[in-house]
């Protein structure tokens, strides 16, 4: 390459290179040094040179002062770089002193134009943070748990037996059955503030004591005529409740089978003499029913005669006598007679099946009641007339329910 190509080519490659050095550092075209030259050179000098409250003195490293000399022919052994713990303090391009910053970290209101290399103005103050007014956020909870629905006065019955209820045995007071219940209300503010009344069936219940409070109790005096036919309201303030509430009573059987046997049952032995099987052995099966149709389960059960015997032939039959036992909402009734002549029993019965088993032998007023075992206690729920043949037994007349 000639002299004249190379002096050519030298300011073109300077000048690139500086310029990748943020475009600010230059030579004139002839490689002259001019005064607008020297000007921006001092301008420069002042940006690098950093002024420091500190007085730890660093001279510059060896390979920036030769690169740097090598590009300006001036010797920059005699500047030095001041540090200080507090911050730096450079000077923008017009020399005008720049704000201290913390040490490491840039400012982040003061960013460089990578064009200009000067600091890009930011707004003096930020927009304040959206701050949530709690006070308003627990006033508006508070406003959604106001008009939330709140739970409305009601009231149940307190239940406490496997198929409980409120029952009337007309007198009676079975176990694991309730005569008298307990009513709980629910939904209210001030227990103090409660009243009861019966607005529909006060013939049916009555209360056991002052109908005011949280709980009242209520017994029962007769059963219901249908479901749900007593109605108790319960009040506070103005608001209200009216609940519904049955009274269950025995109140018929239904019969389910009858049943004729040759001999007597298995516990009932044949008369001295007599040969076995003797005479015969009638079952006649019942169900308990109550005032709506519900089987009742556990009650205790009765019978009762309440009148003697009607002789339809010369007899020295037995005599019956009543019992009771508690059931599982049904019974049988059973009637047997035995006896043979060798014993003495006068007619001789027979079995179900003989030709002269339908002769009567004698009738007997008979009944049944629910809610004792001990005979004509409790509600009567059937009445008929116990007929003895010579070769079975039937109830006839049946009368269910039976006031």
């Amino acid at each position: 390459m000639s002299e004249q190509a190379l002096a050519q080519a030298k300011p073109q490659s300077i000048s690139k290179l500086t310029s990748v050095s943020h475009g600010i550092l230059q030579r004139c075209s002839n490689g002259v040094k001019c005064e607008e030259c020297r000007k921006k050179r001092e301008g420069t000098m002042r940006r690098i040179a950093i002024r420091s409250d500190s007085t730890t003195v660093h001279p510059p490293k060896a390979s920036i002062r030769s690169f740097t000399e090598s590009r300006f022919s001036h010797d920059f052994s005699t500047i030095s770089n001041h540090t200080t713990s507090t911050g730096n303090i450079g000077s923008d391009a017009s020399g005008a002193a720049m704000e201290p910053q913390d040490a490491g970290t840039p400012d982040a209101s003061k960013n460089l134009d990578a064009a200009t290399n000067k600091a890009i103005k930011q707004p003096a103050t930020q927009p304040n943070p959206v701050i949530p007014d709690i006070s308003a956020s627990q006033s508006a909870t508070q406003a959604r748990k106001q008009d939330a629905p709140t739970e409305k006065l009601s009231w149940s019955q307190v239940l406490l037996f496997p198929y409980d209820a409120l029952w009337f045995f007309c007198g009676e007071h079975p176990a694991g059955f309730s005569t008298k219940t307990t009513l709980k209300a629910s939904g209210f503010n001030d227990p103090a503030h409660l009243k009861w009344r019966i607005t529909h069936g006060a013939d049916k219940i009555a209360f056991q004591d002052s109908p005011v409070g949280a709980n009242v109790v209520v017994k029962s005096i007769i059963g219901s005529s249908t479901r749900d036919d007593v109605s108790i309201e319960i009040r506070e303030g103005t608001q209200s409740f009216t609940g519904k509430l049955t009274v269950r009573k025995p109140h018929h059987l239904i019969q389910r089978f009858v049943h004729d046997k040759v001999g007597l049952p298995p516990d009932v032995a044949c008369p001295m003499g007599c040969v076995a099987p003797c005479g015969f052995w009638t079952e006649i099966g019942y169900r308990v029913v109550d005032n709506v149709g519900g089987t009742i389960v556990g009650a205790p059960v009765n019978e009762n005669f309440p009148g003697g015997e009607i002789n339809d032939q010369p007899n020295n039959w037995f005599v019956p006598v009543p019992n009771g036992d508690i059931t599982d909402g049904t019974f049988p009734d059973n009637w047997a007679e035995g006896g043979c002549a060798a014993s003495g029993t006068n007619p001789i019965p027979v079995g179900p099946t003989s030709p002269n088993a339908g002769q009567s032998v004698d009738r007997i007023p008979h009944e049944f009641f629910v809610g004792s075992v001990s005979p004509g206690k409790g509600c009567r729920v059937q009445k008929h007339t116990a007929h003895r043949y010579l070769g079975f037994a039937r109830h006839e007349d049946i009368t269910t329910p039976a006031p």
